[in-house]
Protein backbone atom coordinates (compact mmCIF):
# COMPACT_ATOMS: atom_id res chain seq x y z
CA UNK A 1 0.00 0.00 0.00
CA UNK A 2 1.04 3.25 -1.14
CA UNK A 3 1.40 6.17 2.19
CA UNK A 4 0.40 9.51 1.74
CA UNK A 5 4.34 10.42 1.81
CA UNK A 6 4.83 8.36 -0.89
CA UNK A 7 1.77 10.01 -3.47
CA UNK A 8 3.08 13.50 -2.50
CA UNK A 9 6.84 12.36 -3.46
CA UNK A 10 5.29 10.85 -6.77
CA UNK A 11 3.53 14.01 -7.51
CA UNK A 12 6.47 16.25 -6.75
CA UNK A 13 8.87 14.30 -9.17
CA UNK A 14 6.10 14.19 -11.54
CA UNK A 15 5.81 18.05 -11.04
CA UNK A 16 9.70 18.07 -11.54
CA UNK A 17 9.37 16.89 -14.71
CA UNK A 18 6.22 18.56 -15.91
CA UNK A 19 8.05 22.50 -15.04
CA UNK A 20 11.54 20.53 -16.79
CA UNK A 21 9.72 19.58 -20.23
CA UNK A 22 8.26 23.67 -19.50
CA UNK A 23 11.98 24.72 -19.76
CA UNK A 24 12.71 26.04 -16.28
CA UNK A 25 16.17 25.38 -14.85
CA UNK A 26 16.90 23.06 -11.90
CA UNK A 27 16.95 26.26 -9.38
CA UNK A 28 13.77 28.02 -10.74
CA UNK A 29 12.46 24.03 -10.24
CA UNK A 30 13.69 24.13 -6.51
CA UNK A 31 11.75 27.05 -5.57
CA UNK A 32 8.67 26.47 -7.25
CA UNK A 33 8.59 23.03 -5.29
CA UNK A 34 9.60 24.79 -2.31
CA UNK A 35 6.98 27.22 -2.65
CA UNK A 36 4.15 24.74 -2.44
CA UNK A 37 6.40 22.30 0.28
CA UNK A 38 3.27 21.25 2.10
CA UNK A 39 1.58 19.83 -1.17
CA UNK A 40 5.01 18.32 -2.15
CA UNK A 41 6.27 16.62 1.01
CA UNK A 42 9.32 18.67 1.44
CA UNK A 43 10.12 21.75 4.03
CA UNK A 44 10.11 25.30 2.63
CA UNK A 45 13.49 26.18 1.48
CA UNK A 46 15.55 22.99 1.72
CA UNK A 47 14.14 21.67 -1.84
CA UNK A 48 17.80 22.88 -3.68
CA UNK A 49 18.59 22.29 -7.29
CA UNK A 50 20.58 19.21 -6.44
CA UNK A 51 17.10 17.81 -5.31
CA UNK A 52 15.27 18.32 -8.48
CA UNK A 53 17.84 16.92 -10.87
CA UNK A 54 17.42 13.42 -8.63
CA UNK A 55 13.96 13.68 -8.26
CA UNK A 56 14.12 14.22 -12.74
CA UNK A 57 16.29 11.18 -12.57
CA UNK A 58 14.56 9.07 -10.48
CA UNK A 59 10.97 9.63 -12.29
CA UNK A 60 12.78 9.12 -15.55
CA UNK A 61 14.40 5.66 -14.53
CA UNK A 62 11.11 4.59 -12.92
CA UNK A 63 9.57 5.50 -16.63
CA UNK A 64 11.84 4.03 -18.47
CA UNK A 65 11.44 0.64 -16.25
CA UNK A 66 7.81 0.93 -16.97
CA UNK A 67 8.16 1.83 -20.89
CA UNK A 68 10.48 -1.75 -20.98
CA UNK A 69 7.67 -3.93 -19.08
CA UNK A 70 5.53 -2.66 -21.51
CA UNK A 71 7.77 -3.65 -24.39
CA UNK A 72 8.13 -6.84 -23.34
CA UNK A 73 4.37 -7.48 -22.35
CA UNK A 74 3.58 -6.45 -25.78
CA UNK A 75 6.13 -8.82 -27.55
CA UNK A 76 5.01 -11.23 -25.68
CA UNK A 77 1.20 -10.26 -26.49
CA UNK A 78 2.25 -10.69 -30.34
CA UNK A 79 4.24 -13.44 -29.89
CA UNK A 80 1.34 -15.23 -28.52
CA UNK A 81 -0.91 -14.02 -31.37
CA UNK A 82 1.51 -15.67 -34.05
CA UNK A 83 1.42 -18.97 -31.82
CA UNK A 84 -2.43 -18.92 -32.59
CA UNK A 85 -2.13 -18.01 -36.01
CA UNK A 86 0.62 -20.57 -36.59
CA UNK A 87 -1.21 -23.31 -35.05
CA UNK A 88 -3.77 -22.59 -37.18
CA UNK A 89 -2.10 -22.94 -40.53
CA UNK A 90 -0.19 -26.20 -38.97
CA UNK A 91 -3.77 -27.60 -38.56
CA UNK A 92 -4.69 -26.44 -41.94
CA UNK A 93 -1.24 -28.12 -43.25
CA UNK A 94 -1.80 -31.54 -41.68
CA UNK A 95 -5.13 -31.54 -43.12
CA UNK A 96 -3.89 -30.61 -46.13
CA UNK A 97 -1.38 -33.45 -46.28
CA UNK A 98 -3.68 -36.16 -45.11
CA UNK A 99 -6.00 -35.79 -47.80
CA UNK A 100 -3.39 -35.42 -50.22
CA UNK A 101 -1.77 -38.72 -49.05
CA UNK A 102 -5.60 -40.28 -49.09
CA UNK A 103 -5.96 -39.90 -53.04
CA UNK A 104 -4.38 -41.68 -56.10
CA UNK A 105 -0.63 -41.43 -56.61
CA UNK A 106 -1.39 -39.72 -59.86
CA UNK A 107 -3.70 -36.93 -58.57
CA UNK A 108 -1.17 -35.73 -55.66
CA UNK A 109 0.07 -32.41 -55.67
CA UNK A 110 0.62 -31.93 -51.92
CA UNK A 111 -0.19 -29.24 -49.56
CA UNK A 112 -1.09 -25.91 -50.57
CA UNK A 113 1.96 -23.91 -50.89
CA UNK A 114 0.17 -20.63 -49.52
CA UNK A 115 -0.73 -22.35 -46.12
CA UNK A 116 4.03 -23.54 -46.43
CA UNK A 117 5.02 -19.81 -47.41
CA UNK A 118 2.31 -18.00 -44.50
CA UNK A 119 4.06 -20.90 -41.90
CA UNK A 120 7.39 -19.67 -42.83
CA UNK A 121 6.63 -16.14 -42.62
CA UNK A 122 4.99 -16.69 -39.35
CA UNK A 123 7.88 -18.53 -38.00
CA UNK A 124 9.89 -16.17 -39.23
CA UNK A 125 8.50 -13.07 -37.77
CA UNK A 126 8.52 -14.81 -34.25
CA UNK A 127 12.08 -15.53 -34.09
CA UNK A 128 12.60 -11.59 -34.72
CA UNK A 129 10.50 -10.86 -32.19
CA UNK A 130 12.28 -13.63 -29.75
CA UNK A 131 15.77 -12.76 -31.30
CA UNK A 132 16.42 -16.25 -32.33
CA UNK A 133 18.19 -15.41 -35.50
CA UNK A 134 22.14 -15.08 -35.32
CA UNK A 135 22.98 -11.16 -36.09
CA UNK A 136 23.93 -10.85 -39.53
CA UNK A 137 27.77 -10.48 -39.72
CA UNK A 138 29.46 -7.91 -42.65
CA UNK A 139 32.61 -7.69 -43.65
CA UNK A 140 34.44 -4.70 -44.82
CA UNK A 141 37.46 -5.21 -47.96
CA UNK A 142 39.21 -2.61 -49.31
CA UNK A 143 41.23 -2.69 -52.31
CA UNK A 144 44.90 -1.27 -52.40
CA UNK A 145 42.93 1.58 -54.86
CA UNK A 146 40.35 2.69 -51.75
CA UNK A 147 43.48 2.03 -49.03
CA UNK A 148 45.32 4.60 -51.35
CA UNK A 149 43.08 6.97 -51.57
CA UNK A 150 42.15 6.93 -47.83
CA UNK A 151 45.92 7.25 -47.06
CA UNK A 152 46.30 10.47 -49.60
CA UNK A 153 43.40 12.00 -48.03
CA UNK A 154 44.05 11.22 -44.23
CA UNK A 155 48.16 13.14 -45.01
CA UNK A 156 46.06 15.87 -46.60
CA UNK A 157 43.80 16.45 -43.54
CA UNK A 158 46.92 16.35 -41.24
CA UNK A 159 48.96 18.58 -43.36
CA UNK A 160 46.22 21.41 -42.55
CA UNK A 161 46.13 20.50 -39.01
CA UNK A 162 49.32 19.59 -37.78
CA UNK A 163 51.92 22.03 -37.55
CA UNK A 164 55.27 20.59 -36.37
CA UNK A 165 57.09 18.76 -39.12
CA UNK A 166 58.61 15.94 -37.61
CA UNK A 167 55.26 14.68 -36.03
CA UNK A 168 53.64 14.85 -39.59
CA UNK A 169 57.13 12.85 -41.34
CA UNK A 170 56.16 10.23 -38.69
CA UNK A 171 52.56 10.20 -39.68
CA UNK A 172 53.29 9.93 -43.30
CA UNK A 173 55.95 7.00 -42.43
CA UNK A 174 52.82 5.20 -41.06
CA UNK A 175 50.64 6.25 -43.09
CA UNK A 176 52.91 4.78 -46.19
CA UNK A 177 53.82 1.97 -44.41
CA UNK A 178 49.61 0.87 -44.09
CA UNK A 179 49.84 1.79 -47.88
CA UNK A 180 52.90 -0.22 -48.73
CA UNK A 181 51.19 -2.88 -47.15
CA UNK A 182 48.27 -2.72 -48.69
CA UNK A 183 50.07 -2.97 -51.85
CA UNK A 184 52.52 -5.97 -50.85
CA UNK A 185 50.60 -8.62 -48.51
CA UNK A 186 53.14 -11.17 -49.09
CA UNK A 187 55.09 -10.00 -46.39
CA UNK A 188 52.56 -10.88 -43.83
CA UNK A 189 52.84 -14.57 -44.35
CA UNK A 190 56.69 -14.10 -44.00
CA UNK A 191 56.12 -12.84 -40.58
CA UNK A 192 54.62 -15.93 -39.16
CA UNK A 193 51.65 -16.20 -41.78
CA UNK A 194 49.34 -14.19 -38.80
CA UNK A 195 48.43 -10.61 -39.58
CA UNK A 196 47.97 -10.49 -36.10
CA UNK A 197 51.37 -11.83 -35.27
CA UNK A 198 52.61 -8.20 -37.62
CA UNK A 199 50.46 -5.91 -35.35
CA UNK A 200 51.72 -7.22 -31.87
Amino acid sequence: MTSPRQIRALARRQKVIELRLSGMTFEAIAKEISARADEYNTTEGSYLHQHAYRDLRLELAQMRQVSMEEREEARQLEVSRLDVMLKKLWDEYEEASVSTMSKMAGETQGPALWIIDRILKIQDRRAKYLGLDAPTKHSMTFDESSIQVIVSKLLGILETHVKDTTVLSLIAKDLSAIDWLAANPAPLALVGGDENSVLD
